[in-house]
């Protein structure tokens, strides 16, 4: 299977690195093919082409990948963003049948709040084992990486930084399973292998 991901971030930003570590750990045989257009304008500018281009080489299903935060315009709803890819696609004739739109409630930090274990792993050390408050509701935290940032500052004594720790974060992840108290990432799982978490 041949899978395209259209990602919002710069390449070897934290979305195109996190998901494609998933989807390797969830689809080993998967042809991962990858476009990062930078931000959000880029998305909305190119997405049509590389969605385009995705199909006409074979892929099977593109994902449109992005964060709600920073927003497009003063609108606060995921729904509201998808329409608007979803429009560039249908002024350009795409079909919609074979593109899945992903859109991470709030940002990619809330699918790694979900798994307190992974942080607790990073954070951990020889002399001093981390211990976390589970997050119940991972994506109605308005922002999960200032919350990131609070735990590394009293627990490390500096800050998260996403180009460096959220692959970090991912890696101690032993079972995607654990990553289902976000709804985004279960319904990404959901369209990913077409099976519930």
């Amino acid at each position: 299977m041949k899978y395209g991901f259209v990602f919002e971030c710069w390449i070897d930003g934290p979305d195109y690195k996190v998901i494609k570590y998933l989807v390797n750990k969830i689809l080993p045989d998967c042809v991962f093919r990858h476009a990062t257009l930078g931000d959000k304008a880029k998305l909305l500018e190119e997405c049509a082409d590389n969605v385009e281009l995705f199909l006409r080489s074979g892929c099977e299903k593109v994902f449109i990948v992005w964060d709600l935060i920073p927003k497009f315009d003063e609108c606060d709803c995921i729904v509201h963003e998808r329409n608007i890819i979803r429009q560039k696609l249908i002024d350009r004739d795409i079909t919609l049948d074979n593109v899945e739109f992903i859109g991470i409630v709030h940002e990619l930090e809330s699918w790694l709040i979900a798994d307190k274990r992974a942080v607790e792993v990073y954070l951990s050390t020889r002399e001093r084992a981390v211990r976390l408050n589970a997050v119940r509701y991972p994506d109605r935290d308005a922002n999960p990486k200032g919350r990131l940032k609070r735990i590394f500052l009293e627990h490390r004594r500096y800050e998260y930084n996403d180009l460096d720790h959220a692959y970090r974060i991912i890696q101690n992840v032993d079972n995607v399973r654990n990553l289902r108290r976000s709804r985004t990432f279960s319904r990404f799982y959901l369209k990913l292998t077409g099976q519930h978490l």
